[in-house]
Parts: C-alpha cells; sequence; structure tokens
C-alpha cells in the first residue's frame, strides 16, 4: 500500500479496520508511562527523605557540640566556683567541720555529675550521626533532636542560675575570670 497516494477517507478506513489494535498500543504506552511516573515519583520521596536524614543528623551533630561545649564550660566553672568558696572558708572551720566539708564535697560531685548523663549522650549522638551505616529513621531523629533542644534549655537555664550564685557571692568580675 502507497501512503502518499491515500485520501482522507482511505486513511480513515485504515484506522477504523485496525483502531483494536491501536488502542492496545496506546493503552501499552500509557501504562508504560504511569509507571515511569509512579517510579520517578518514588525515587524523589527517596532522595528527599534522605536530604532529611541528612540535614536532622548535621542539625544533631552541630546541637551536640554545643551542648558538650556548655557542659564543659558549666563543669569548669563548678570547679572555680568550689576552690573559691574552699579558699573563703576559715582552716579552723574546715579541721572542726570535717562532715561540713564532706558533704560540701559530695553536693559539688553531685551536681557535676548531673552533666554526665547528657555529656555521655550528646557524645554518643555525635558518634551515630557521624556513622552513615546506621540506617536510622527519620522520627528517631526527629525525636533525638528534639531531646537535645529540651536538654540545651535545662542547660541554659542552670547555667543562668549558676551565673546568678556566683554574681552574688563572688561578683561579676569572678564570674568574667572563669
Amino acid at each position: 500500500m502507497n501512503f502518499t497516494l491515500m485520501d482522507a477517507s482511505q486513511i480513515w478506513s485504515l484506522l477504523d479496520a485496525n483502531s483494536g489494535q491501536l488502542q492496545t498500543i496506546f493503552s501499552f504506552l500509557g501504562l508504560a508511562l504511569g509507571i515511569f511516573a509512579i517510579w520517578y515519583a518514588r525515587k524523589q520521596l527517596l532522595l528527599s527523605q534522605a536530604q532529611r536524614a541528612f540535614e536532622l543528623r548535621l542539625q544533631i551533630i552541630q546541637i551536640s557540640n554545643g551542648l558538650l561545649s556548655n557542659i564543659r564550660q558549666q563543669r569548669v566553672k563548678f570547679k572555680a566556683f568550689k576552690e573559691q568558696i574552699e579558699k573563703g572558708l576559715d582552716p579552723e572551720i574546715r579541721i572542726f567541720n570535717a562532715v561540713l566539708m564532706e558533704d560540701f564535697d559530695k553536693s559539688f560531685e553531685f551536681y557535676t555529675s548531673l552533666l554526665d548523663s547528657p555529656e555521655k549522650m550528646a557524645e554518643q549522638l555525635i558518634e551515630g550521626s557521624l556513622n552513615t551505616n546506621l540506617d536510622i529513621k527519620i522520627k528517631s531523629l526527629e525525636n533525638y533532636l528534639t531531646t537535645l533542644h529540651s536538654i540545651q534549655g535545662k542547660l541554659v537555664h542552670a547555667n543562668e542560675g549558676l551565673n546568678r550564685h556566683v554574681i552574688n557571692l563572688f561578683g561579676k568580675d569572678f564570674l568574667d575570670s572563669i
């Protein structure tokens, strides 16, 4: 059959005769395009989830590093605060009130030990976030981030309280020297 010499009525009759086959071809073509669209959408979804997980890991590392820095600063302040109080105590009081001094030491050990758990958790979160072989779910990362924000807020509040006590007892100059 010579297609160049066909008129419109011949083309329509040829299409009418082969309409079943054409519908099947177009259906398969539409199905293939639909499957490709679903595959591409899934690929984009996985990429966005990987990007979200990466951003959460990065935020966890940044906040954990800040938390560790804050904890270490508070340990230094506690130590300087304790040393300044011990310097200010009358030597006779230390000798006669050994129990008082023991309680004093236990109190400072207790307060500094409260920093151990958040410090350990922050170190573990940094280690886990840096390990890209760990498949941590986004929801877990979001929970870790929420916990870190909560701990960070509590540490800031505790740090402000400690600063107020140090200023009240020894003055702003002492606080600035720590």
